[in-house]
C-alpha cells in the first residue's frame, strides 16, 4: 500500500503530461492579463469544414432607395459572404489598391472547442459573388484578430495572434486560395494583443509596397505600448518589432492600434490611451506619425485628443464593448487631401451625449491639432458602438456602426453608415440593415464577446459596410453595397419654347 501511495504522484504527473494539461500554451490561457481582449476558446481541436455553406435566412433580395438631405442612396440587400455552420465575428475588410473589384474580408471563426481561426472571404467581381474558407489553410488554427491587407502587387497578407500568443502573419500569392506558413514576428511575446495591418499603396511614396502591422504588447521590454513590424518583400520576412507609442503615463496603458498610410507615404498610427483601473476607460486618443517608413516617429503622443470611451463588460445584453480607434486618410486628391480621421465610440462627455455615440476625431494639419465631432444624428438615448471609418475615392467620409435607435427596448441592433461630404462638419445617417438582431455573447468564447471590430471599404462609387450578426441563427459576416454616385443635372438655361408656351402632342 505504501508503495502504491509513493507511486501515485508519478502516475498523476504522467497523466497530466499525456493529457496536455501542463502544456505551456494552456497555462497562459488561464493567466491572461484582464486588459487583453484576446478570444481564447476552450476544449479540444475539431476539424473546420471548408465546404460548409448553408442557405441565407435573409429572404430580402431587393435594393432600397434611402433618401437623405445629401441625395438618394441605393442600398443593396444584405448578403452573407460565406455562410457557415461556425460563428464569424470581428470583421475587417480591405480592397485591392488598384482593382476595386477585388476585396478581401476576414473574421474570427469559431466552431467550438478550440477550433478557432481567421476566415478568408474574397470577391473578384466587385461583390457580385464571394468565395473563401473559414481558415487560412485547411486545419490551420490560430487565436484570431485578423488584420488583412492587399499590397501593391496584389499579394494578400494577414496578421493574427498565433497559437503561442505572439503576433504573426501569412501571405498568399493566389488571392487567398493557399497561404504561407505562419511567420512569428521577432520580439513579439506570448502576451501580444489586438493587431491591425496596413500597406503603402502610394506609387510616389519612397516606401511604396511596404506593409505594416501594429499591436499592443502586454509583456517584455515594451509592456503596455504599441509596437510595429513591417515587411518590404510581400510578407516573406518581417522586421523585428519596435515601439511606436511612448512610455505610458502613470495609471495608463495603450491598446487598440490601427494604421494607415497618408498621400505622401506618411505612416499614421492611432490607439486608445486607457486607464489601468475600473472599466479600463479609453481616456485619450494616442497618435504617432512616421516619415521614414515606420523606422522612427516624428510624433508620438498619448494625448492627441480627449476621449471618454465605452469600455465595458456589459454595454447591454451582457456584451462587452470598447472604444479602440479606427483610422483612415483622405487620399482623394481633393481639397481635403491628407486630412486624418479616427473613429471611436464614446459616452457622456461632449460631443457624445449618452452612453454610446459614434465619434470622429479629425486632424486637418497632419496630426498637430484635432477636433472631435459626433457622427450619428439620432436623438439621445441609443447605443452606437464598434465604429470604423472609410474615406472614399471622392473624399466622402463614411463611418459604420451598430445602432439600437429603431428598437424601443434598446436591446436589438442594426447597421448604419453615417456619411459626410464636407470633411466631417455635417453628417447624414443611412440605414444599411434590412433586418435587425439581438446582440448577445458568442457561447464558448471570452465573456461578453460578440466581436471587437467592424469593417468598411469602398470602390467603383460604392461603399461596402462589413459586419457580423446572428440573424441567420449564428454570428456570420454580412455585407451590402451602397451606391454613392450621384448624377445631378448640369446647369442649363432653357431658351425655347418661350415661357407660358403650350405644347400639344398627338397620339403615335
Amino acid at each position: 500500500m505504501k508503495k502504491l501511495l509513493m507511486l501515485l504522484p508519478f502516475f498523476l504527473i504522467g497523466y497530466l503530461q499525456l493529457s496536455g494539461q501542463t502544456n505551456e500554451n494552456d497555462s497562459k490561457k488561464w493567466n491572461q492579463d484582464p486588459r487583453m481582449s484576446r478570444v481564447i476558446p476552450n476544449g479540444n481541436y475539431a476539424p473546420l469544414p471548408q465546404t460548409e455553406n448553408i442557405p441565407s435566412k435573409n429572404k430580402n433580395e431587393s435594393s432600397r432607395i434611402v433618401t437623405t438631405t445629401i441625395g438618394d442612396f441605393l442600398v443593396g440587400p444584405n448578403i452573407l459572404v460565406h455562410p457557415s455552420f461556425g460563428s464569424q465575428s470581428e470583421t475587417p475588410i480591405t480592397r485591392h489598391p488598384t482593382n476595386p473589384l477585388i476585396m478581401f474580408g476576414s473574421a474570427n471563426t469559431f466552431r467550438g472547442g478550440t477550433a478557432f481561426s481567421t476566415g478568408v472571404y474574397v470577391t473578384t467581381d466587385g461583390g457580385i459573388s464571394w468565395s473563401g474558407s473559414d481558415t487560412l489553410n485547411s486545419g490551420s488554427f490560430n487565436y484570431g484578430d485578423p488584420g488583412p491587407v492587399i499590397d501593391k502587387d496584389g499579394r494578400f497578407l494577414i496578421s493574427y495572434i498565433t497559437l503561442t500568443g505572439a503576433i504573426g502573419a501569412s501571405y498568399s500569392t493566389n488571392s487567398g486560395l493557399t497561404w504561407s506558413p505562419t511567420l512569428t514576428f521577432t520580439g513579439s511575446t506570448t502576451s501580444s494583443d489586438k493587431n491591425l495591418s496596413g500597406t503603402d499603396d502610394i506609387p510616389s511614396s519612397p516606401y511604396y509596397g511596404r506593409s505594416y502591422t501594429v499591436y499592443t504588447e502586454f509583456a517584455g521590454s515594451y509592456t503596455n505600448r504599441i509596437l510595429i513590424s513591417f515587411t518590404t518583400d510581400g510578407g516573406v520576412s518581417w522586421s523585428a518589432v519596435a515601439p511606436v507609442s511612448p512610455v505610458p503615463s502613470a495609471g495608463h496603458y495603450h491598446q487598440g492600434a490601427d494604421i494607415k498610410i497618408g498621400p505622401g507615404g506618411e505612416v499614421y498610427v492611432v490607439w486608445a490611451n486607457a486607464l489601468t483601473t475600473g472599466n479600463l476607460t479609453e481616456d485619450s486618443l494616442g497618435f504617432a506619425k512616421s516619415t521614414d517608413g515606420g523606422v522612427s516617429w516624428v510624433v508620438s503622443r498619448s494625448n492627441a485628443d480627449n476621449m471618454n470611451g465605452i469600455r465595458s463588460n456589459n454595454l447591454f445584453n451582457n456584451i462587452r464593448s470598447n472604444s479602440f480607434p479606427r483610422i483612415d486618410i483622405d487620399k482623394s486628391g481633393g481639397q481635403r487631401n491628407g486630412w486624418i480621421y479616427a473613429s471611436t465610440s464614446e459616452k457622456f462627455i461632449a460631443p457624445a451625449r449618452d452612453s454610446a455615440d459614434a465619434i470622429i476625431h479629425r486632424s486637418t494639419d497632419g496630426g498637430t491639432t484635432w477636433t472631435s465631432i459626433r457622427v450619428n444624428q439620432d436623438p439621445p438615448g441609443n447605443f452606437q458602438y464598434f465604429s470604423a471609418v472609410r474615406v472614399d475615392e471622392q473624399g466622402g467620409v463614411n463611418v459604420i456602426y451598430y445602432d439600437t435607435r429603431n428598437t424601443p427596448t434598446k436591446d436589438s441592433a442594426q447597421i448604419y453608415v453615417s456619411r459626410s461630404i464636407d470633411g466631417g462638419d455635417t453628417w447624414t445617417d443611412i440605414l444599411i440593415s434590412d433586418h435587425r438582431f439581438k446582440p448577445k455573447p458568442i457561447s464558448g468564447t471570452a465573456g461578453g464577446y460578440q466581436g471587437d471590430y467592424i469593417g468598411i471599404t469602398s470602390g467603383n462609387n460604392k461603399l461596402w459596410p462589413y459586419w457580423c450578426d446572428d440573424y441567420s441563427g449564428i454570428y456570420q459576416a454580412w455585407t451590402a453595397s451602397v451606391n454613392t454616385s450621384s448624377t445631378p443635372l448640369n446647369s442649363f438655361s432653357l431658351n425655347s419654347p418661350a415661357v407660358s408656351s403650350r405644347i400639344v402632342t398627338y397620339p403615335n
